[in-house]
Formats: C-alpha cells, sequence, structure tokens
C-alpha cells in the first residue's frame, strides 16, 4: 500500500523532519528506538537512500519497508510523540496520521509474511507468492494447505535454536515444546501470555485437520471462502508476532 504524497507529507510534519531530524531523538537513541520496536537496524546502508540524516533514513525506510514494519513503528512513534508531549497544537494532525497508520494495518496481513527469515527462502518466496496470488483473486481456501506448509517450515526453523527435535512430530507438539522452552527462558512472564500460547495448540491441531480434510492438498472438498480467509488471518497474525518475539531476542 504505501503512503501517497499528501500521507507523507502529514507524517513528516508531525515528526518534524523538516530539518533532517526525527522529533527529539539522537542518532544513538533513534537507532536504539527503532531496533526496539521492529528488530531493524536502521543504521543499515539500505535505507540510505536518500542520504543519511534520521529524516532521509526514514525516508528510505517508508521506501523499502513491509506495511507491516511500517505500521508497527509508526504506532511506537506517534505513542512516544504524544508521551514526550511532542504534538501539542497538532491533535488533528496527529489523528489524521494514526489513520493513516490504521490504513497500512487493513493491507498488511499478507506482507507481513515478507519479513520472515527461513533458511529455505526460494520455498517460501514461491508460498508466499502462490499466497498473496489467491488472496488477491478472492478464492483465500485455495491456499489453505500453502500456508499450513509455511507455518510448518517457519514453527519448525524458530525451535531449532532451542535445540527441539521436529523430526516426524505433528506442527502441534512441535509448538507445544516451543512454548515450554520460551517458559523455561522467562520470554513468557505472565500466566494470560501462557494461556494465549496454548489455546494456539488446539488451533494449530485443528489447522492439521483443516489441511487434510478441508483444503487441496488431498481430493477434499474445501472450506468455504469466509472461513477460508478467517483462518488465514488468525495463523498470520500467529505467525508474525513468533517472527517479532525471535526478532528481537537477537537485537
Amino acid at each position: 500500500m504505501k503512503f501517497w504524497f499528501i500521507e507523507k507529507q502529514k507524517l513528516e510534519k508531525l515528526f518534524d523532519m523538516g530539518s533532517g531530524y526525527v522529533l527529539n531523538f539522537s542518532d544513538r537513541a533513534y537507532q536504539s528506538f527503532i531496533a526496539d520496536s521492529i528488530a531493524i537496524n536502521i543504521d543499515d546502508w539500505s535505507y540510505f537512500a536518500y542520504w543519511t540524516s534520521k529524516a532521509n533514513r526514514m525516508r528510505g525506510f517508508w521506501d523499502k519497508a513491509s506495511d507491516f514494519k511500517i505500521w508497527i513503528l509508526l504506532l511506537d512513534l506517534l505513542a512516544y510523540a504524544k508521551e514526550e508531549g511532542l504534538i501539542e497544537w497538532k491533535d488533528a494532525l496527529y489523528d489524521s496520521c494514526y489513520y493513516i497508520a490504521t490504513q497500512l494495518k487493513s493491507g498488511s496481513d499478507i506482507d507481513s509474511l515478507e519479513i520472515l527469515n527461513i533458511e529455505d527462502s526460494k520455498t517460501v518466496d514461491l508460498l508466499l507468492e502462490e499466497i498473496k496470488s489467491w488472496i488477491q483473486k478472492e478464492t483465500p481456501e485455495v491456499i489453505l494447505d500453502r500456508l499450513h506448509t509455511l507455518c510448518t517450515k517457519f514453527i519448525k526453523w524458530i525451535s531449532q535454536e532451542y535445540w527441539i527435535i521436529t523430526e516426524d512430530k505433528s506442527l502441534n507438539a512441535i509448538f507445544w515444546m516451543y512454548i515450554k522452552k520460551l517458559k523455561e527462558e522467562g520470554i513468557i512472564e505472565s500466566e494470560l501470555s501462557e494461556k494465549l500460547f496454548k489455546s494456539n495448540i488446539s488451533i494449530l491441531e485443528d489447522f492439521n485437520y483443516i489441511r487434510n480434510n478441508q483444503s487441496l492438498a488431498h481430493d477434499n472438498t474445501i472450506l468455504n471462502s469466509n472461513e477460508s480467509l478467517l483462518i488465514i488471518k488468525n495463523i498470520i497474525n500467529l505467525i508474525e508476532f513468533l517472527d517479532l518475539i525471535e526478532s528481537q531476542k537477537k537485537i
């Protein structure tokens, strides 16, 4: 989706980017804030499309990043600006910029998967291309089995770091062992978070059933389009959250 010209102008005005800065950040604080928010290094040369100022690096990021990453960072920047008292007399502009951010989210479900760092990148790229294509054609039921393959690859990939043996194990069984490791390492801190994590075990078990009995993985009568889209959105939300956890661990 990205931005229209007028939307960029509003964001730049709110963040005081006209003089090359972004809000009141020093170079070090700027790099640290963005790393904490979306687990990237804004000092990477790939974001230096318009020279090296903080504002120009932000513009480079907007040009290159997925809607999903931009959405997360914009929300964090808006919250920071409000907390620091940097947007006084700009209430209407703030509301407009917040709306711009929410519009990014509405189109970012599949884009968020493009940031996944999985070893078999060629297969992942092919899966993503096919998933995006069928969703754009408004036939999400066609790619339930493809999303299951992608989800399985990703959860197996992130489980390797914890020395979890994934061979001959179901997707939900691997995820149960993954949650156990997160709990042991103190990454899951609250009882509620643990319950929410564990609720996904049964969801993934049911996703296995859908894949085997109501998708094009076999000669099945496939699930209807609306329910397929609901499942796809929830599985994507799970994948993007797990990717966020693992990315932040590596900063």
